[in-house]
C-alpha cells in the first residue's frame, strides 16, 4: 500500500508572469540574498507568489526555474543552487538550497540564529533545525558526515503542541472527533489528510505534515468497524532524530490525562494507560524502533 504525504490545502494564487528567483548578491550574510531580511525560516526572498503545499502546476508556472532538471545556480554564490520539489500528491513538497559544508552552518545561524540540533543514523548526517511556529514552516540543514555538499530544506510542519494539544477531551490535531467518523464523515472534515482517497476506512491512513523532529509525515492509523466507523485509532510520533522529544511527548501526555494508572516498563520499550475520560488512551514508546504510538478509542459502555 503507498502511503500518501501530507497535502496542505492553500490558495491558488491568480495567474501571473513568470518570476524568476535570481537573488543578488549584496553585503551582510550571504544567504540573507537567498532567503530574505527575516529571521526564521520562510521562503525565496525573490521566489514570486510561491507557497508550499500549492499546486505543482501553479509552482512551475510562478517559478519555473526552480524545477528544471539542472538547479538554479546564483550568480557570486558559485557553491550555491536552489530547488523546488513536487510530494507525491502533486503539490509543491520542499525547497532546497545546495551550498559548501565548509560554511553551511555558520552561513544559515547567521541568518536564523541559534539551532535545535538531531542526528540521522540512517543518512548518517547531522541535522540542524530552525521553525516558524506561526507560519508552521521548517528549515532542515542537512550535513552528511562524509560529504563536501550540505542542503538547507524548506518544508512545512505541524507543532507537537497542535498535535496532542491540553485538552482530556480530544487531541489538538482534531477538527472534529476522529473516533465514531464514517468514510463520508472523513472525507468532509479530513479531506487534505487523505491523499486524494474517497475510502479511509479501506485505506486505513490520515497523514498529517510532519512534527517537529520528523523529516516524514506524521500517520494516523485508523481502525473501523464493520460499519465502516471509525472505532479506534493509533496516532505514531517519531523521536529517532531527536530523542528528547520521547520524554517531551510522555511530559505532554501526563499533563493532559494525569499520572498513568498503569506502566509497564521494559528495556526496549515504556507503556502506559491513562485515566479514562472521553476518550481511553495508551501510550507505547519503542526505544528500538524510536516512536511513541497513542492508542485512542471510547470507553465502552457498561452493560445494563
Amino acid at each position: 500500500m503507498v502511503e500518501p504525504s501530507p497535502a496542505v490545502t492553500v490558495a491558488t494564487p491568480t495567474p501571473v508572469a513568470p518570476t524568476p528567483v535570481a537573488p543578488a548578491v549584496g553585503a551582510g550574510p550571504r544567504l540573507r540574498a537567498i532567503f530574505g531580511a527575516g529571521n526564521h525560516p520562510g521562503g525565496f526572498a525573490n521566489g514570486g507568489p510561491i507557497v508550499l503545499g500549492m499546486p505543482m502546476v501553479d509552482a512551475r508556472r510562478v517559478a519555473p526555474t526552480l524545477f528544471e532538471h539542472d538547479p538554479l545556480r546564483i550568480a557570486g554564490l558559485p557553491d550555491i543552487a536552489l530547488s523546488g520539489h513536487p510530494d507525491a500528491y502533486g503539490h509543491l513538497g520542499s525547497l532546497s538550497v545546495d551550498l559548501a559544508c565548509a560554511t553551511a552552518v555558520d552561513d544559515v545561524t547567521a541568518i536564523w540564529g541559534a539551532s535545535t540540533q538531531g542526528y540521522d543514523t540512517v543518512a548518517k548526517a547531522k541535522l540542524y533545525f530552525w521553525f516558524d511556529p506561526a507560519a508552521h514552516v521548517r528549515g532542515t540543514l542537512e550535513s552528511p558526515d562524509s560529504a563536501q555538499q550540505c542542503r538547507v530544506v524548506l518544508d512545512r510542519y505541524l507543532p507537537i503542541s497542535e498535535v496532542l494539544g491540553d485538552a482530556k477531551d480530544g487531541f489538538a490535531w482534531e477538527r472534529e472527533p476522529v473516533v465514531g467518523m464514517s468514510d463520508a464523515d472523513l472525507v468532509r472534515v479530513y479531506g487534505d489528510y487523505l491523499g486524494g482517497s474517497t475510502t479511509p476506512c479501506r485505506s486505513q491512513i490520515l497523514v498529517l505534515p510532519p512534527v517537529e523532529y520528523d523529516r516524514t509525515f506524521t500517520r494516523v492509523h485508523l481502525y473501523c468497524s464493520s460499519g465502516n466507523k471509525v472505532g479506534s485509532y493509533e496516532l505514531s510520533l517519531r523521536f529517532a532524530l531527536n530523542p528528547a522529544m520521547k520524554d517531551d511527548v510522555r511530559a505532554r501526555l501526563v499533563k493532559k490525562f494525569g499520572n498513568p494508572m498503569k506502566t509497564i516498563t521494559r528495556p526496549t520499550s515504556e507503556w502506559l494507560s491513562f485515566p479514562p475520560s472521553k476518550l481511553v488512551v495508551t501510550s507505547r514508546a519503542d526505544f528500538t524502533v524510536k516512536d511513541t504510538v497513542i492508542t485512542v478509542s471510547r470507553p465502552q459502555a457498561s452493560a445494563p
